[in-house]
């Protein structure tokens, strides 16, 4: 994916990376300030981008970028 889609925008902006870094792979394990507090402001900040609103169902999916990006393209987001 390259740098400008938005969703690895979203991710770089809220962990402070380069959205070049991020795959559709990138998860916790790889990306820094990506824990508990990280996934809160992760979270939020999704769902005021994409206008959508997330269950607890689905935020424990978000294992990597690939899957947050599945689930957003299922609640119509534009990506």
């Amino acid at each position: 994916m390259p740098a400008d889609d938005p969703l690895y925008r979203a991710i770089a902006d809220v962990f402070s990376v380069d959205p070049g870094s991020l795959a559709e792979s990138s998860s916790h394990d790889d990306v820094q300030g990506w824990d508990s507090f990280g996934m809160v402001n992760l979270i939020a900040e999704l769902e005021q981008r994409f206008g959508v609103t997330f269950d607890l169902l689905e935020i424990a999916e978000f294992v990597n970028v690939g899957v947050i990006r599945t689930i957003l393209r299922e609640k119509g987001a534009e990506l």
